[in-house]
């Protein structure tokens, strides 16, 4: 690319500048969306539970067995 060269004040030179201030905007973006705590990333729905947590609770990791995850229909 032409920017790379050195200063320039055409206005190739301002389109680069604004194209690669936006791509540092949309990494820094990207970055900071990501999920660091896996609060409730794998979650097996206790179904006998009386609470409501935005539909069901999920049930304690060391209660969860493989049937748990197995799909019914």
């Amino acid at each position: 690319m032409d920017c790379l060269r050195g200063p320039h004040s055409s206005p190739s030179h301002l389109l680069c500048l604004v194209y690669f201030a936006l791509l540092g905007a949309v990494m820094v973006v990207t970055v900071v969306a990501n999920d660091p705590d896996p609060l409730q990333d794998i979650c097996v729905a206790d179904l006998n539970s009386t609470v409501k947590v935005n539909g069901h609770v999920c049930k304690a990791a060391d209660m969860t067995t493989a049937d748990d995850k197995r799909l019914r229909v």
